[in-house]
């Protein structure tokens, strides 16, 4: 019985050490023996967190239309972001904003000889991009009036309203010389605009000019070489591009002067052209061809070839177009609704004529004083201002007209004084021009 219970116990011993965790020997494949790695116990991993996402508000373009620009505007928005634009059309600022963000459109700068102003510029970011804001431009002109009563000479300078063309602010400017203006011009040289007088004492001035105001600044002689005063007063200046050269052309004791331009603007190597009658000389492109027009000093209008390499004047014919003139004062041709026009002044009336785009020839002239019983007229400008035809008039009889112009037929209407502020009899209009720069 004790035996019995010995092997019980024997047997059971074998048991618990056949479950204890005791490393077992191994043998390899060479009979070597290799030891049990003991079991790894189980590792923990860390859970992964996933970062919170940056949430960017929505920004949304401010921007809108311009319209009639010519040159280079500079808008800001909230003054900054600079934008430069150089065309009509839309454009938009390249900072986005933020829904419920303010907006104020400004002009930071117009182009030279323009003035740009917005409309709708400003508000509040809806959530959505901006395309309302309205940017206009349009050009700004100066009126230049000569003026001289056989005894006394001025310079004056007016604005013009940019939607009416009605001249006001008129204001004397000589540029410190004693004037005594025949048919003034205003040309750009070089990218500066300058006011060109014949004057009536012998001498052509150069004058500078405020480019933001229109006023005149100085006015120095510039002769071109030529002692006016032997060869005869200068009556008129205009200007031609011609063969791809700018060139001055003045009328002056009958003959008309060829003048180089200096860089400067200043008149070089004047000389003659050998004619005999020229008093107010307009070099005018007609067609394909250019044609010197001015109106004689014996009651006659001439029409002259126009070489097309050197701008030489010659081969002049009369060419009244079938009207006897009491006296020819100037004459005008300007392209007017895909026609040519010519407007001929003779102290008594203004003539409206017709122009030949392949000959340049005038014909069928008639009145055309635009509804004025009696003025005296010796001087005529036609200017687009901002897409409206005007026509400016000086009058020998102490005033200027604006008059309106058909499109269709050239002829003129409404012509009413607009003297700009100039008191009745206090000046003697002898030339207008009305430049935009």
């Amino acid at each position: 019985m004790k035996g019995l219970i010995a092997l019980v116990l024997f047997l059971s011993s074998l048991s618990i050490l056949s479950c204890s965790k005791v490393p077992q020997a191994l043998t390899d494949d060479s009979g070597s023996s290799v030891a049990e790695s003991p079991e790894a116990s189980p590792s923990t991993t860390p859970e992964e967190t996933t970062p919170a996402a940056t949430v960017t508000p929505s920004t949304y373009l401010i921007g809108g239309t311009v319209t009639g620009l010519v040159g280079t505007l500079v808008l800001q928005n909230n003054g900054a972001d600079n934008l430069s634009i150089a065309s009509t059309g839309a454009f938009a600022f390249s900072t986005g904003m933020a829904t419920g963000a303010s907006y104020a459109v400004t002009v930071l700068s117009s182009p030279t000889g323009q003035t740009c102003s917005i409309s709708s510029g400003s508000g509040t970011v809806a959530a959505a991009a901006v395309s309302s804001v309205s940017v206009s431009c349009v050009s700004t002109f100066h009126a230049y009036v000569g003026s001289y009563d056989g005894m006394d000479g001025h310079l004056y300078s007016c604005s013009v309203n940019s939607t009416t063309g009605a001249l006001s602010s008129c204001t004397l400017g000589d540029g410190g010389a004693t004037l005594s203006p025949g048919h003034i011009s205003v040309k750009e040289i070089s990218g500066v605009s300058r006011a060109y007088i014949p004057s009536l004492d012998g001498s052509i001035y150069v004058c500078s000019l405020n480019a933001t105001t229109g006023a005149v600044n100085a006015c120095a002689v510039s002769n071109g070489g030529v002692n006016w005063g032997g060869a005869g007063n200068p009556a008129s200046i205009s200007f031609a591009s011609v063969g791809g050269v700018t060139r001055a052309y003045v009328a002056s004791a009958g003959d008309v002067y060829l003048c180089s331009l200096n860089a400067n603007g200043t008149l070089a190597s004047c000389a003659a052209s050998g004619l005999t009658t020229a008093y107010q000389v307009s070099i005018v492109a007609v067609g394909n061809n250019s044609y010197a027009y001015f109106a004689g000093n014996n009651a006659h209008i001439y029409r002259c070839a126009v070489n097309a390499s050197t701008g030489a004047v010659g081969s002049c014919t009369q060419n009244d177009g079938g009207v006897v003139y009491g006296s020819t004062q100037s004459i005008t041709v300007a392209s007017v609704g895909g026609a040519y026009y010519a407007y001929v002044t003779d102290a008594a009336h203004a003539y409206l004529c017709a122009v030949n785009s392949g000959t340049g020839a005038l014909s069928g002239c008639a009145i055309s004083d635009g509804g004025v019983g009696t003025w005296q007229p010796v001087s005529v400008a036609i200017v687009n201002v901002n897409g409206a035809l005007r026509v400016y008039v000086a009058a020998s009889d102490n005033h200027v007209y604006v008059c309106s112009i058909s499109s269709v037929s050239g002829v003129l209407s409404g012509c009413a004084i607009n003297d700009g502020g100039v008191s009745s009899g206090a000046w003697a209009p002898s030339s207008i021009v009305v430049p935009s720069f």
